[in-house]
């Protein structure tokens, strides 16, 4: 019958030897994970990377437009190709046209209706800096993931940024998305002929040549959603 001594003492030198095999410091203990693995950390890292290109990439970098055309009874006073462009960061109060009255040669003067720039400017500012602070964290699991886990200071300080960021990613995307909502209902065109005279009048047509298209900035609110999601999992799984 074997010894339990022997028994012991061999479970321990094949547990040194797959302790060995992983390559892993023998001054780290690995009884005990750090706070947040380094590779579930990285995987974070590049998602919130990722996702905040396309938030300060879709909406910072948007510019779009519509064209309207009002036909007078008159033709010569005519205007088919009436062109309205808006681009971030969302000011809708300064985009300002001209239009045919359809009453000789006077033109009216409008300006579109609302003011995103806030809302718009907030969210991608934290796109921004959340995107060079996943960059920094990323190099860091990298090349100095020995320090990372050295004690449990650098995940911590790691954790707390990360809920602060999705906080404010959570707080920003919400406030983006009802910004996107006025900037839709201020440049869809049915709303914009509202505010032009000639279109009051039964004789004149006025209708919608092309719409806006607004799919990049409807991916950077899904996106970030997306992303808070992500984050709420991740904080879920290292408590």
């Amino acid at each position: 019958m074997e010894s339990p001594y022997v028994t012991q003492e061999w479970s321990q030198t094949l547990g040194l030897k797959r302790f060995s095999r992983t390559g892993l410091q023998k001054c780290w203990d690995y009884r005990h994970e750090p706070l947040c693995p380094a590779s579930k950390r990285q995987f974070t890292g590049e998602d919130a990377q990722l996702f905040a290109i396309f938030a300060f990439a879709t909406c910072g970098g948007y510019s779009g437009g519509l064209r309207l055309s009002v036909d007078c009874v008159n033709k010569t006073e005519s205007n088919l190709s009436i062109d309205i462009a808006f681009a971030y960061p969302f000011r809708l109060h300064q985009v300002t046209f001209e239009v045919p009255t359809c009453e000789g040669k006077e033109r009216q003067k409008l300006a579109l209706i609302g003011d995103s720039s806030s809302s718009a400017e907030f969210f991608v500012t934290v796109a921004v800096f959340a995107f060079l602070y996943s960059l920094a964290a990323t190099v860091v699991y990298i090349f100095f993931q020995n320090k990372y886990r050295e004690n449990n200071r650098g995940p911590l300080i790691d954790f707390i940024v990360t809920v602060v960021f999705s906080f404010l990613w959570l707080v920003g995307s919400s406030a983006w998305a009802k910004g996107l909502s006025d900037v839709k209902v201020a440049t869809d065109p049915k709303e914009v002929l509202l505010l032009m005279s000639a279109c009051k009048q039964p004789s004149n047509k006025c209708m919608a040549v092309h719409s806006p298209v607004m799919s990049s900035l409807n991916t950077s609110v899904v996106s970030t959603f997306h992303l808070c999601f992500t984050v709420h999992i991740f904080v879920c799984q290292s408590k």
